[in-house]
């Protein structure tokens, strides 16, 4: 499978620009912020200065300009934005990075490249949730997360490796279960006749969260893979704790949609 971010971030800045010309800025500002995104991305593996140099010099403008449509959405512009036909982000932007050579070692290279980067992010003490985007076409993406699993394994990057798929409406239950079972947990819970219905579901998904909480937070290293997630998923409600909580924690979440991977705030996003 191939990758080219800036092809994607093209897309992308085209669909903003369209909706932004025409004032529908609730519609740009997500399409600009998925844009930028991709173009970090491409950003991070450009290795031509000339080419990165172009693409820095709109990605500010694309960031500035989404900056700007927040604020209006927000009330909190005090300026005059440059709005509709008078946007200072035009067509002729896009071309001139349409016609920029692709410099990235991920662009029209085999996902291999998609495994070493994200590998190398695993070891990133800043970086706790992962995004991985795109449709399991062939499987393989499936390849992929077991080709990750087993180098975390077989390198002891991590003292315990837990996958987990979602899919669907999320079964929170059933989530913690895995990831307890995988974790040596035995949940300490009674399920009495009051406790069946959606409050006492409610109160259950609460009390496992805390013990996974605290069991996650007295490994040292930890990595979770969340796979086929379809819509938005709350990690704290399951009692994954990562980020400033946890920096040993590792989080990579899977998904066939962007927007879910933006609602989550993953800071780094991979598209295989």
């Amino acid at each position: 499978m191939y990758s080219n971010f800036k092809e994607q971030a093209i897309e992308y800045v085209k669909q903003a620009i369209q909706e932004d010309t025409a004032g529908n800025y609730a519609k740009a500002f997500p399409l600009y912020m998925n844009a930028l995104e991709y173009f970090k991305t491409h950003l991070k593996y450009e290795k031509n200065p000339q080419i990165k140099e172009a693409i820095t010099q709109k990605f500010e403008d694309y960031l500035r300009r989404a900056e700007e449509i927040r604020a209006v959405l927000d009330d909190r512009w005090t300026g005059q934005p440059s709005i509709g036909e008078n946007c200072y982000v035009k067509w002729k932007d896009v071309a001139v990075l349409e016609n920029t050579g692709s410099g990235s070692h991920l662009a029209g290279e085999p996902k291999v490249s998609i495994f070493n980067a994200i590998m190398e992010t695993l070891t990133d003490a800043n970086i706790t949730l992962i995004g991985v985007c795109g449709h399991d076409k062939s499987h393989s993406m499936t390849i992929l997360l077991e080709e990750i699993s087993t180098r975390a394994k077989r390198d002891n990057l991590f003292d315990v490796v837990v996958k987990v798929t979602v899919k669907g409406k999320p079964n929170l239950e059933r989530i913690q279960q895995e990831i307890a079972n995988a974790l040596g947990i035995r949940f300490q819970e009674k399920k009495t006749a009051c406790c069946l219905n959606f409050n006492g579901n409610q109160k259950i998904v609460a009390a496992r969260a805390r013990q996974l909480w605290e069991r996650i937070k007295k490994k040292d290293k930890v990595l979770l893979i969340l796979c086929g997630v379809d819509t938005q998923l709350d990690l704290a409600k399951i009692g994954i704790s990562f980020g400033e909580d946890h920096r040993g924690c590792k989080v990579i979440v899977t998904s066939q949609s962007n927007e879910e991977l933006f609602q989550m705030h993953t800071q780094e996003n991979f598209f295989p």
